[in-house]
């Protein structure tokens, strides 16, 4: 099956038949230093995603448009923050500042035979750009947004868990 509740017992493929997709998230670590580092330790942390997908040419009959909002729960400690000093990337790529936040919040609209997209809202660099679609299986950050990204622009740039307003177009 392809959910725990397998599609919300039954809620999920009547509101999908209706344009609208929900979806959840939990991603949990555990992880430690045994030696080195600025002191040895053990930390849990995690991140809930919660997604929404409106199809808008279903509900609102704009052809080729879909809304899409994601926010996240982040929780626990930072093996990083905690317990390793001076590193450039965080340890895990779900570490972050403690917080719930809306994450994306856009609007895309298909032209010409979906060849031609333009979307516009609170976007993530790293969801199209720079980082390895392999990244985020791995237990090291500096596999997703490099390194001299994160060091050279403010904030470490518009990337989880900060994105930012802006504009893509994409022609494929």
């Amino acid at each position: 099956r392809d959910s725990l509740t397998n599609g919300w017992f039954g809620v999920a493929p009547a509101l999908k038949d209706r344009g609208i997709v929900v979806g959840a998230t939990e991603i949990g670590e555990l992880l430690g230093v045994v030696s080195g580092g600025a002191k040895t330790g053990t930390i849990y942390e995690g991140r809930l995603e919660l997604d929404l997908d409106l199809d808008l040419d279903h509900i609102l009959g704009l052809p080729n448009s879909v809304l899409h909002a994601s926010a996240y729960q982040i929780h626990g400690r930072g093996l990083s923050g905690n317990y390793i000093a001076g590193n450039f990337q965080t340890v895990s790529n779900i570490e972050a500042t403690r917080a719930t936040r809306l994450f994306d919040l856009w609007v895309e609209r298909g032209y010409f035979n979906n060849a031609l997209s333009v979307r516009i809202g609170q976007i993530a660099a790293d969801d199209e750009f720079i980082t390895s679609q392999y990244s985020g299986g791995l237990s090291n950050a500096t596999f997703g947004w490099p390194s001299i990204m994160a060091q050279a622009l403010p904030s470490g740039g518009p990337v989880y868990p900060l994105a930012t307003p802006g504009v893509r177009v994409r022609y494929a």
